[in-house]
């Protein structure tokens, strides 16, 4: 990291917060891991690093829905489906569908839920993203249980 610093390789040093901050969300140091992840979203938004910005925008998306923050959580998560979407990248914007509907499961929100995971459905079908898909499926089923369907 120090390198990265004297070097001013703003990717780098984005690169290394969102690890860092990745670190800290595996030991449960929520409020350290939202400190390097946000910090690392500034950078990657100033740098115009989509493709990082989306995977930071996903990880914070997972910290709030861990504290509970539903609606910051389906905020981060949809930032990081329209530009996933923007990129073309269709199996990332599926999963952050999917993720997305998670957190509505987690909040015992089941018409989000399914509603996000129709999303991904939607998305992950036409380029036959079976990872996805199966996902999609099973919770589909299990939402529809929890509905009465």
């Amino acid at each position: 990291m120090q390198i990265r610093l004297e070097l001013d390789d703003q990717y780098g040093i984005g690169a290394s917060y969102a690890n860092i901050g990745m670190l800290f969300k595996e030991d449960v140091d929520g409020d350290s891991a939202l400190h390097y992840l946000l910090m690392a979203e500034e950078i990657k938004t100033r740098i115009d690093d989509k493709y990082g910005l989306a995977r930071v925008l996903n990880n914070l998306a997972a910290i709030w829905t861990a504290e509970k923050d539903y609606e910051k959580s389906e905020e981060y998560y949809l930032r990081s489906v329209k530009i996933h979407e923007e990129l073309e990248d269709y199996p990332a914007a599926a999963s952050s569908y999917f993720n997305l509907s998670q957190n509505f499961d987690e909040a015992g929100l089941t018409e989000k839920e399914i509603e996000y995971l129709l999303k991904a459905k939607a998305l992950a079908e036409p380029i036959n993203e079976v990872k996805i898909l199966w996902k999609v499926y099973q919770n589909l089923g299990e939402a529809y249980v929890k509905k009465g369907k």
